[in-house]
């Protein structure tokens, strides 16, 4: 079982990580993120490192 998850918050459309997930487990709308598929997440947390807007957060 997964420690923790990836929350979304206010996603501002960037793309900075768009094409980071290897498992495609982000869901977008349009240019944002609106949530993850965690059926597909390892949590190997390129997207928290690739979001510079801190919209991608790890939480424990």
């Amino acid at each position: 079982m997964k420690d923790g998850y990836i929350a979304v918050m206010n996603c501002k459309g960037c793309g900075m990580c768009r094409g980071v997930c290897e498992n495609n487990a982000l869901i977008f709308e349009g240019e944002r993120v609106v949530r993850i598929d965690y059926d597909k997440c390892t949590l190997c947390m390129k997207c928290v490192e690739a979001c510079k807007n801190g919209a991608l957060i790890y939480v424990d």
